[in-house]
């Protein structure tokens, strides 16, 4: 199938079911508005972009990038972990950029937006009750 033909089809069905979960984390007080604002403006923009390269340029190579930076982040998360680094003070620095870099990750590889953006929040010490629910809401938009 190709590359355009994956991304749509998934971003479909995910209007859906990101609906139903940000709703759903809305309600249950699982977002934290700061990061949501943070994340919708940059990360639809980004999202635009990444479907316009996805498009119109090779993405191969794509795959490699969006693969070591999740393994990076998921070292710093397990470390974190471990060293009970999580009652430090959350780093909002940054949010903005992280979501337009996810929404052109997201839209290039077909997918990523939670992984990519949820795990950075949480590396940064952010609730993650409060990163994934916020994370799930701006991801409809």
């Amino acid at each position: 199938m190709p590359p355009v033909l994956a991304s749509a089809s998934i971003h479909t069905a995910e209007v859906f079911t990101t609906l139903v979960s940000g709703v759903s984390h809305l309600k249950f007080g699982n977002v934290d508005k700061k990061i949501f604002r943070s994340l919708i403006i940059p990360g639809v923009i980004g999202g635009c972009l990444g479907a316009y390269v996805l498009s119109s340029a090779p993405v191969s190579y794509m795959k490699i990038v969006v693969n070591v930076y999740l393994l990076m982040i998921g070292v710093v998360i397990i470390v974190k972990a471990v060293k009970f680094a999580f009652s430090s003070k959350p780093s909002f620095k940054g949010v903005s950029l992280l979501g337009g870099v996810g929404g052109s990750l997201d839209a290039v590889g077909g997918g990523g937006w939670g992984p990519i953006v949820t795990s950075t929040l949480i590396a940064r010490n952010h609730d993650p009750k409060l990163a994934i629910g916020s994370v799930n809401l701006a991801e409809f938009l």
